[in-house]
């Protein structure tokens, strides 16, 4: 912990001898000494003994926290230590790809994965946990060998071999110096050919725009074949269901094939057996919203969601996966974000869209440790139409100290019940949450009709109050919320 978080968590400035015990005792333990006594460093013979008394502030590792950032590829070139040093717990690597290390049937070519590798080790020894994607069918395993899409699904009778493949997969990265535990099967599975760039695409296409549940069976019937083989690779491995586009919600009609929505509940169904649930972990989704081109505006039509209406589209989104889980009886899955972001394709050195994209992250992490999320992953460091946390030459845009102060905020939070009017005199047109950590409250709040509105706070002076930088506030009962979010402490 440096000055600077020092500073924005109000800290007391103390002399550099007593920071310095401070630094010895975080090195040593992890974590700041819960009493430190300030007479000794000002003198040899202190005339009583007197205490100051600072909370126990954990450091960024080994701290869990749902907060995490994609680089492609994870090099320090793409971003990797920056995203490291703001506090991500995560980040994801674009595919391990079958179709690359067994080219042909029964030979296993690791040393086309050596790039791979190499990142994974790099990630590992940043301290961040990946979420590895395994994709890509061999030509010889390819359920229609006509079409050639290494994207598509495998052919039934090679299920088996994909399973002993996925079987060396977690055998071999599970363990040092890879470390690597969780694993995304295909990206973007729920995509159908038609619309893919090419055969080799990053994304998946299992998708079949015919079956009316758009191909997610047939998807269930491989994990069926692979989980318990992963399992006995590695027990704590975790099998997830590669991140769902999830393209439009089912209460939107004509905004994409009526069957697309359906795809995990055919997962589920898995042919009338309606027990897909035993075969993985947790359910990857992407998540984005797109900027309306004026400040702070932003929302996903294909899912009815907006500025002022919902908010980030990572809480309906969330919701439906929790929905449809729900209707066939299946918990204790976790859920994952593993795309997300704020995208707009002509904003390019765009003042107000690098505001609206500091304010939209703050609703976004809220938003999704609200919803439980495990791990929710900006896309990405460097950026995809404009989403960037880094510019190109790795230098900090706003969104990037944005992540970095949500994180200290919000890392360990828990909870995220919606503010009321036991929180605040008059909540109308106010977004937000408030959550619980250690024994402190955060709420975070934000205009959602782009007023400012002048509020009171019902508990009274809250101790801290901070802008989405984590530049300090005057706190006072009586406070001002407008699009710019805020974040209100209480408690010691």
């Amino acid at each position: 912990m440096n000055a600077k978080s020092l500073s924005k968590w109000g800290q007391p400035k103390i002399l550099g001898r007593i920071v310095c015990i401070g630094l010895i005792l975080v090195s040593a333990t992890g974590y700041w000494n819960h009493s430190l006594l300030v007479d000794q460093a000002f003198s040899a013979s202190p005339p009583e003994t007197s205490s100051i008394f600072l909370p126990n502030i954990l450091i960024r590792y080994p701290l869990k926290t749902a907060f995490g950032v994609a680089t492609n590829p994870l090099t320090n070139s793409a971003g990797l230590s920056q995203i490291a040093l703001a506090g991500s717990t995560w980040t994801r690597n674009s595919g391990l790809l079958w179709s690359e290390v067994e080219p042909v049937e029964g030979s296993l070519q690791w040393e086309n994965a050596a790039f791979l590798e190499q990142q994974l080790i790099n990630a590992a020894a940043a301290g961040l946990e990946v979420i590895l994607i395994v994709r890509g069918t061999p030509e010889w395993a390819q359920a229609d060998e006509t079409l050639g899409y290494t994207c598509g699904p495998i052919r039934s009778s090679k299920l088996a071999n994909f399973a002993s493949f996925m079987f060396q997969v977690v055998s071999r990265y599970s363990r040092p110096p890879y470390n690597v535990s969780y694993y995304e099967i295909w990206n973007e599975p729920d995509v159908e050919i038609s619309v893919l760039p090419g055969p080799d695409s990053e994304y998946g296409c299992w998708g079949d725009p015919h079956d009316e549940f758009y191909g997610g069976e047939y998807y269930g019937e491989m994990l069926k074949v692979i989980y318990p083989v992963v399992k006995s690779a590695n027990p704590d491995a975790k099998v997830i269901v590669g991140g769902l586009l999830l393209m439009c919600s089912p209460d939107i009609p004509g905004n994409c094939n009526r069957y697309h929505p359906r795809f995990l509940e055919g997962i589920l169904h898995r042919n009338g057996n309606n027990d897909g649930g035993n075969y993985f972990d947790g359910v990857s989704f992407h998540a984005y919203d797109y900027y309306f081109d004026q400040i702070n505006r932003f929302g996903n039509p294909n899912w009815g969601t907006a500025w002022n209406d919902g908010g980030p589209g990572v809480t309906a989104k969330a919701r439906f996966i929790q929905e449809t889980l729900a209707a066939y009886n299946v918990s204790g899955k976790f859920l994952m974000n593993t795309e997300g972001a704020i995208l707009c394709d002509s904003c390019d050195q765009d003042a107000d869209f690098e505001t609206t994209k500091v304010n939209f992250l703050v609703q976004f992490y809220s938003a999704a440790i609200a919803e439980g999320l495990q791990a929710n992953l900006w896309y990405s460091a460097l950026g995809m139409r404009n989403s960037g946390l880094l510019y190109r030459n790795l230098s900090p845009r706003p969104a990037y100290y944005a992540f970095e102060f949500s994180r200290e905020m919000l890392g360990a939070a828990s909870g995220g019940s919606p503010l009321g009017e036991s929180d605040i005199i008059d909540p109308t047109g106010l977004g937000g949450y408030k959550f619980q950590r250690w024994n402190q409250q955060v709420w975070v709040l934000w205009s959602l009709d782009g007023e400012d509105h002048p509020i009171t706070l019902i508990p009274g002076t809250p101790a801290a109050v901070y802008d989405p930088l984590g530049e300090v506030l005057t706190p006072s009962q009586e406070i001002t919320i407008g699009l710019e979010p805020r974040y209100v402490v209480w408690g010691p």
